[in-house]
């Protein structure tokens, strides 16, 4: 009995995910369009869905830097996807040729002249805390 208790409380050690710890993001060149600036740490299954790994919600009235901390993220690939929601619809505004109307940033080197790719974006949380740091775009 106390091997398979022991053996049980083994497995289940093995099965919990490696906690990495805390992301502190900081988000440069906000403009004050009101609204919410949503941000979403997302796995390669849920990237450019609703799904997401971590999220938060800050007020997009202030200019300038905003700051947030993701709590307790497991270490893998993730791609961090951020959008000034403006009109508060819970979407990206896009233009007639596709092109983003709100603000937007996102982890990696993505490129809005097409869709983008988890395999632009990803980036690797490791054990331990670590900081984040994306500027902000918005339309001219």
């Amino acid at each position: 009995m106390k091997k398979t208790i022991a053996l049980a409380a083994a497995l289940s050690a093995l099965a919990a995910p490696a906690f990495a710890g805390d992301i502190a993001l900081t988000i440069n060149g906000v403009q004050p369009e009101g609204g919410k600036v949503l941000v979403s740490l997302q796995t390669e299954e849920q990237f450019m869905t609703r799904e997401y790994a971590a999220s938060d919600m800050l007020d997009g009235a202030q200019a300038g830097t905003l700051t947030t901390t993701l709590k307790d993220v497991p270490a893998g690939e993730y791609a961090l996807s951020i959008l000034h929601d403006a009109n508060g619809d819970w979407k990206m505004d896009l233009s007639e040729q596709y092109l983003p109307q709100e603000g937007w940033a996102m982890s990696g080197e993505v490129k809005m002249n097409r869709p983008p790719q988890f395999s632009d974006a990803r980036f690797t949380v490791q054990e331990g805390a670590q900081a984040v740091s994306l500027d902000m775009s918005y339309p001219e």
